[in-house]
């Protein structure tokens, strides 16, 4: 058992840092990605649109569901408490005229652009064009808006960060021309940077100079738990944060100088590891990710927020739906039954919470 976990542990690192959680660097470092490569049309998707049911209250009291036909077959253990939307009921001319108070009254067609990191890029899905919670806001969307046909690019960027995204739309932002939405999500990279940094050094470590499996799993948790907790990890943290404090109120101003129209949605960020301790009883020792992740992932929304209401866009909280609910990021670490992942993302039950926050947060403007 010893053995196998040391192996399990060294595989997924590696694995994890192989598939690259921050492509980016600072400082001129960004890497800089054409909106033309990364463009996804909604037209090239092949999911079926989703249903959606009109409940002005249920949307005001809980969070209705968007299951497409196929995410609903093979998540449906983990989206068994979503409820699914009725497109009859929410097509409606009750339900278009108390959409965001009918903004989009008459409109024969509305564009939504995706911009920020892997998120709403939709890293690890296995269809990200029609999985990403973008794209399943914009089949909600559809729905909801009766006739309307909703045109829909995705021109996030996996590894972005704050900076890059800026350079980016310094350069060419022209794909936002004529957009009616644009559902941003960016700053999560700014900060799991150093974090996974500070894993990738005790992982380097974890050999070391142990004779055997449990003095090596011994002393990769004390390596981690120290630089955790370290001024390194702390000073890297807050640059990161002052990043994107610097940052998002620029990229907030180019999106509207580009489409002074458009309802710019903005996401909090959720604590990917929130909840998380490693904890390895037979050598009593334990890292709490959950406590750090949590910490830090605060700091940065605050500083979101404060952006968000500086430029008056439209917060959509995240944060709390996800650390209250099961099942919505792949990172998790338990011991009976055996599952060990660091990968932050989100599942397919993860992309339809955030879709349905930002439905709910729309339709309530």
């Amino acid at each position: 058992m010893k053995k196998l976990l040391i192996m399990l542990l060294t595989l997924c690192l590696f694995l994890f840092f192989s598939c690259g959680g921050n492509g980016q660097t600072e400082s001129g470092g960004e890497s800089v990605h054409s909106f033309e490569s990364s463009a996804v049309n909604s037209e090239e998707s092949t999911a079926d649109t989703t249903d959606v049911e009109d409940s002005s209250e249920e949307r005001s009291e809980e969070e209705s569901s968007m299951v497409s036909e196929e995410s609903s077959e093979e998540e449906s253990s983990e989206a068994s408490e979503e409820s699914s939307f009725d497109s009859e009921e929410s097509s409606s001319s009750d339900t278009v005229d108390a959409f965001c108070g009918g903004r989009f009254d008459g409109k024969d067609s509305v564009k939504v652009v995706a911009l920020g990191d892997s998120i709403p890029r939709g890293y690890g899905l296995s269809n990200p064009s029609a999985e990403a919670f973008p794209a399943l806001f914009s089949q909600s969307l559809e729905a909801v808006l009766g006739g309307a046909k909703v045109n829909y690019a995705n021109i996030a960027v996996d590894g972005m960060t704050t900076g890059g995204l800026l350079t980016l739309l310094q350069n060419d932002s022209s794909a936002l021309n004529g957009a009616d939405i644009v559902v941003l999500c960016i700053g999560a990279n700014n900060i799991l940077g150093p974090f996974t940094e500070a894993l990738n050094d005790a992982n380097s470590n974890l050999s070391g100079g142990a004779t055997n499996d449990s003095q090596a799993l011994g002393a990769f948790m004390d390596e981690f738990n120290a630089l955790l907790k370290s001024e390194k990890l702390a000073a890297d943290m807050n640059v990161g944060i002052a990043k994107a404090a610097s940052d998002i109120p620029q990229i907030l101003k180019l999106i509207k100088n580009r489409a002074p129209n458009a309802i710019v949605a903005v996401m909090t960020v959720y604590s990917p590891y929130h909840g998380i301790v490693m904890s390895i009883p037979y050598l009593g020792k334990s890292v709490n990710m959950g406590e750090v992740s949590d910490m830090w992932v605060s700091s940065l929304n605050t500083e979101i927020r404060k952006a968000v209401a500086a430029e008056g866009c439209l917060l959509v909280e995240t944060y709390d739906a996800f650390a209250a609910g099961a099942d919505l990021v792949n990172a998790a670490f338990s011991l009976v039954p055996f599952k060990f992942s660091f990968d932050p993302h989100p599942t397919v039950s993860g992309h339809i919470k955030l879709a349905n926050l930002y439905m709910a947060s729309i339709s309530n403007m």
